[in-house]
């Protein structure tokens, strides 16, 4: 028996011959049977695959949570500037618009024309300051009895001349004239004829009103109107055309409020409204003619704007 044997090997599908020693190899007790070892080729392995996935690591996980909460706090914090932009012009607008209110009411620019003011708050109770205007007036008697005063008004009626009475701390008083304190025209007239009568500077009282606005400014109202006619009553005016365009302005708005008026006041609002007639139907005849036209109906109006006086708190 040869001392050596042949081992055949299989490798990749090529079969190779070894030969071994039998010297080296120590013989089981059984008989050792020749065979050949046949690897598998590559085409005969398991088509197995193995795939790798990245495993991502601590410090790949860390800062993925960190640009996720990263986001949230810019998500956070943009939504937050928004906000208080927009809450920031909201209060902006707000303000500025009060703002502008104040502003608008109390820098109103002072017109030329009367100060009326809407009368829209007719149910509204509240002050109005009612200024006062200086007049003078030919005053043509005083008396404790009315009877007698009214005597004295006939009197005048006679010889031509329109007269009042009105009542004052329990006197009354017979009036036949008024004009505007720089006017001299009525003392002139009468000439100190000796008839009893004389020009005496006095005043429509004002103060404030108590009671319905509307009123209250319609009275306000009134005696800007009668100031202004008592300035036209002046031979140095009657031809001054701003306060002829004035008068215009006072006709308008007496007319305007003269719907909503009742009782006293709107006697006096009528009164007022017939002498800026009567004054424009004047318009190019003598200062005489046009006084002793319009004057009467002025009286009438001082008469009515001097009783509601009385009820002004001083």
């Amino acid at each position: 028996m040869d001392k050596s044997s042949k081992i055949s090997i299989k490798i990749n599908g090529e079969e190779k011959q070894f030969q071994v020693e039998s010297e080296n190899i120590i013989k089981p007790k059984e008989d050792v049977k020749e065979f050949n070892w046949i690897l598998p080729s590559l085409d005969e392995r398991p088509n197995n695959v193995i795939s790798f996935e990245k495993i991502a690591s601590k410090k790949e996980q860390s800062n993925k949570i960190v640009n996720n909460e990263t986001k949230q706090v810019s998500s956070r914090f943009l939504k937050s500037v928004i906000i208080s932009i927009v809450s920031a012009c909201v209060v902006g607008l707000i303000l500025g618009f009060s703002i502008l209110k104040i502003f608008s009411s109390s820098d109103h620019p002072k017109n030329t024309l009367p100060s009326y003011q809407s009368s829209n708050n007719i149910g509204h109770t509240n002050l109005v300051e009612i200024p006062s205007v200086n007049l003078k007036v030919a005053q043509a008697g005083i008396f404790k009895q009315k009877d007698s005063a009214e005597k004295r008004v006939n009197e005048l009626s006679k010889n031509g001349l329109s007269s009042i009475v009105y009542k004052e701390s329990k006197l009354y008083y017979v009036i036949t004239g008024l004009e505007s304190v720089k006017s001299t025209f009525f003392k002139d007239f009468m000439g100190g004829n000796g008839s009893g009568i004389y020009v005496k500077r006095t005043m429509l009282t004002g103060g404030q009103f108590n009671g319905k606005e509307a009123n209250g400014i319609a009275l306000k109202n009134q005696y800007e109107v009668f100031d202004d006619l008592i300035k036209c009553l002046n031979k140095e005016n009657l031809k001054e055309k701003s306060l002829a365009d004035k008068l215009q302005a006072d006709k308008l708005i007496l007319s305007q409020q003269k719907k909503k008026l009742s009782g006293q006041i709107k006697e006096s609002n009528t009164k007022l409204l017939n002498a800026i007639d009567q004054f424009q139907l004047e318009e190019g005849h003598s200062f005489k003619d046009t006084y002793f036209a319009t004057y009467p109906l002025l009286l009438e109006a001082f008469k009515l704007l001097k009783e509601q006086s009385s009820t002004l708190v001083k």
